[in-house]
């Protein structure tokens, strides 16, 4: 597969990502090659398989309650580092991801959870487990139901 993509010759990489840059579900991956010439690679696959994607964010004002939309952030927000999401899949599968925004010295994690869900339908729920630390540092815990697809959810910062 590299042949096709021109990528089956040597160079000298500094990095490499996968994201879903285009917001359409299917992860894309770029390559930063250091003195020749970088790429990004879009993935436009059009029978993919479904996934959840999570946008996990803290409001930037105190005492907000949990709330969800869909699609992408808008407003003032900020990642909820450290916040994690549990999958219960009905075949009982269960896929955990942590909001992270990585380390080194030029290194980074996108914020964005992605979760690879198969041959699940796309008008069925999954289960979601949400744990978070507000800005006091108390401990939250939330569950929900979700269709496939991008979502954002906005974390407490008081009891829910």
């Amino acid at each position: 597969m590299a042949a096709e993509l021109d990528l089956d010759q040597p160079s000298i990489s500094r990095g490499f990502a996968i994201a879903d840059v285009d917001g359409d579900g299917d992860l894309d991956f770029a390559v930063a090659n250091q003195w020749e010439k970088s790429y990004l690679l879009r993935n436009d696959c059009p029978d993919c398989r479904t996934f959840l994607g999570l946008h996990l964010r803290h409001a930037i004002e105190a005492n907000t309650k949990l709330s969800l939309s869909a699609g992408h952030p808008s407003g003032l927000t900020r990642p909820a580092i450290g916040a994690t999401a549990e999958v219960k899949l009905a075949d009982g599968r269960v896929l955990v991801a942590e909001v992270d925004g990585g380390n080194g010295h030029s290194g980074r994690r996108s914020h964005d959870l992605h979760f690879g869900l198969g041959h699940f339908p796309k008008n069925q729920t999954v289960r979601v487990t949400l744990r978070w630390r507000d800005s006091t540092g108390k401990r939250h815990q939330q569950r929900i139901k979700l269709t496939p697809g991008w979502h954002t959810v906005i974390l407490a910062d008081s009891e829910v």
